[in-house]
């Protein structure tokens, strides 16, 4: 006696009718779907007095400050060349927490 074979749930349904176009659909079928990434940039500080976390790409963060109106912040967290180097002289200036309305600045960046 011949056990039932089992079938996974992602595998397509099969037909025994051959209409001329079931190697077409069996290629189509293989073909992995296609889809775009995002791309989610973060760069976090703490706020040196009342420690909230603060994301310099984040306005709310920020006390409505764009601090990457023209590419500031991330042309500085992913410049060309070495980045251990370069994230030495990271600087954001004037940074206003949310929270507690402290102004600070930023120097140096950790990865």
């Amino acid at each position: 006696m011949t056990a039932p074979i089992a079938v996974a749930a992602c595998d397509p349904p099969t037909s025994k009718r051959d209409d001329g176009n079931s190697r077409a659909l069996e290629l189509l079928s293989a073909m992995p779907d296609i889809v775009s990434a995002s791309l989610n940039i973060s760069v976090l500080t703490e706020c040196p007095q009342c420690e909230a976390s603060i994301d310099l790409m984040n306005q709310n963060d920020t006390s409505g400050v764009d601090h990457n109106e023209e590419g500031g912040v991330v042309s500085q967290a992913c410049p060309d060349g070495c980045w251990t180097t370069q994230h030495q002289s990271f600087k954001v200036r004037t940074v206003k927490c949310s929270e507690c309305c402290k102004e600070f600045d930023v120097h140096g960046l950790e990865w």
